[in-house]
């Protein structure tokens, strides 16, 4: 019984970061979850997860973060949201005193290649040289409706309406 009561009360970042999850799953989508579950596992848990709550030190997060500083902007981002969210969490639920994210920069990641969209000139290249081939349609859908690759595999009827905007409901993984 004590055991339980002091797990409760001074639970390790991994107890932390999975009950955490746990409440999110009624807010969010179930691809979401998933990302935030494999995000949390590989970045947080694996450094800091044996660590209880309250020993985590600001040094504890930056050092976690280093190796992210060499994966995309937008990994870093959401890693950095995700230790952010539990431990301000941990300290609105009077687990933490203290919280050590306060003051960890959000800034951090390599920031993505700037890509440019095809010219008109270069769309019709692309379209004169595909017409009467396969992936003509798939490529019109593409450029003329904005779809993303996995977004156009997995369209059905269901989500196509000729006199209004076309509803994303799926995508093909």
């Amino acid at each position: 019984m004590e055991e339980i009561i002091f797990h409760r009360q001074h639970p390790t970042v991994a107890e932390y970061g999975e009950k955490w999850l746990l409440m999110q799953s009624a807010k969010v989508s179930a691809s979401t979850l998933r990302g935030y579950t494999r995000d949390m596992t590989n970045y947080i848990i694996k450094p800091l997860g044996d660590m209880y709550m309250e020993e985590v030190t600001a040094d504890d997060i930056r050092l976690a973060l280093v190796p992210l500083s060499k994966k995309s902007e937008g990994l870093y981002n959401k890693v950095n949201m995700l230790l952010k969210c539990i431990f301000y969490a941990a300290e609105r639920n009077q687990i933490l005193e203290h919280n050590p994210c306060v003051g960890i920069s959000g800034k951090g990641g390599k920031p993505s290649k700037k890509r440019e969209a095809l010219t008109d000139q270069q769309v019709a290249v692309l379209l004169d040289t595909i017409k009467g081939l396969p992936p003509y349609l798939f490529i019109m859908l593409g450029l003329y409706s904005g779809l993303r690759r996995e977004e156009i595999l997995a369209l059905q009827w269901d989500c196509v309406f000729l006199d209004e905007d076309t509803n994303i409901r799926r995508l093909m993984v």
